[in-house]
């Protein structure tokens, strides 16, 4: 389906997304926005790394694939103008997309945000300038550009490319458009995952948000990291491995945003670190 959003400057615009639900939910229903990852990718229907899509549905959820802005196979332009953006040209669309599904009467105030490598970036940086959902999962994220530069297997050639800054690797803008710069104004309950020997966004991006976040914020949090996995562990890892993840989002998402705990109302702080 499309949606109208924001676009550059006062302009809209039309893009596309997925929703996705049993076929007998009419709404109002709780809401997973799933954030595809590169960012230059696209929503994939894939069964491998969405298993939990369709526990979740078979639970009454809907959920939203959306391709903002940056998204692949919508042409160059679409894909290149956000370089240098990031969270700030996206994020809004998907607030936006999300705004006119509850107008709609499709989903309500029960939200939950999630999103794996890039998606993990945007879900990262969505918390620290929103309350708006009840849930995050964020999963190998790039959480602090700089670090990523030099830690990640392809950051120190993709890094200057979506910066826009290429090839100069520009560190002052690199940090302001980092989620670790806003990570401590977040109060949405969030689970990090990350496999271990992930080299595409080392687990160093995950465990930098997750110790900032835990310091900063009651809210509850939890950081998971799975052994011997790399940066597919969700849609390629173990079978245990892909079990356990998928699990663990349903439980995440099903425990903040359907238990009435939201953001605010978390009384009791409850921190964990896990390594299955």
């Amino acid at each position: 389906m499309s949606f109208q959003v924001p676009g550059d400057s006062d302009e809209t615009e039309e893009i596309e997304g997925w929703l996705i639900r049993a076929k007998d939910n009419t709404g109002p229903s709780p809401l997973f926005n799933d954030i595809h990852g590169g960012p230059a990718a696209y929503a994939l229907l894939d069964f491998d790394s969405t298993v939990h899509w369709q526990v979740l549905c078979s639970q009454g959820w809907a959920i939203l694939a959306l391709n903002a802005v940056g998204s692949a196979s919508f042409g160059q332009d679409f894909n290149h103008r956000l370089a240098g953006l990031w969270g700030m040209l996206d994020m809004p669309q998907h607030l936006a997309a999300i705004a006119s599904l509850q107008a709609d009467g499709v989903c309500d105030e029960r939200l939950a945000v999630c999103g794996k490598s890039y998606g993990g970036y945007l879900t990262a940086w969505t918390i620290g300038h929103t309350d708006l959902f009840k849930a995050a999962v964020v999963m190998a994220p790039v959480g602090n550009i700089e670090t990523h530069y030099g830690t990640s297997d392809g950051g120190y050639y993709a890094d200057p490319f979506y910066m826009a800054t290429a090839p100069r690797f520009d560190r002052e803008k690199a940090r302001s458009l980092s989620p670790l710069q806003h990570i401590e104004k977040a109060n949405t309950p969030t689970l990090f995952m990350q496999g271990k020997e992930d080299e595409r966004c080392p687990k160093c991006q995950s465990e930098e948000l997750f110790v900032s976040f835990m310091r900063a914020s009651d809210s509850p949090t939890e950081l998971v990291l799975y052994p011997d996995e790399g940066h597919g562990f969700l849609g390629e890892g173990a079978p245990a491995c892909r079990a356990d993840a998928s699990q663990r989002i349903v439980n995440w998402v099903s425990q903040h945003v359907l238990s009435g705990e939201g953001t605010a109302a978390s009384a009791v702080r409850r921190t964990k670190v896990s390594s299955v």
